[in-house]
């Protein structure tokens, strides 16, 4: 399983359980707890859930620094083009 932010591989741990619930575990990585933080605001009234994860991750990229192995692991694990993402 992997976070779905960063794409960190978090052995028998996930994020979301087979009934959609989720854990409130947080990722080590991005720092993300799930069924918090990766919740859409309910003031988002324009923007996606997909548009929100990928807020997430950017939020995440630059706090890092947008390091090689960051993008690297998006693309590779989540099949995320990080370019993509500068552009929002």
């Amino acid at each position: 399983y992997y976070c779905p932010i960063c794409g960190m591989p978090h052995g028998l741990c996930f994020a979301y359980g087979l009934n959609g619930g989720t854990n409130y575990d947080i990722c080590p990585r991005c720092k993300v707890q799930f069924g918090l933080t990766d919740i859409m605001p309910d003031d988002a009234v324009d923007m996606t859930s997909e548009d929100h994860l990928n807020h997430l991750r950017i939020k995440w990229l630059d706090r890092t620094g947008w390091q090689q192995s960051d993008i690297d692991e998006l693309r590779e694990v989540l099949g995320i083009n990080a370019e993509d993402l500068r552009s929002n």
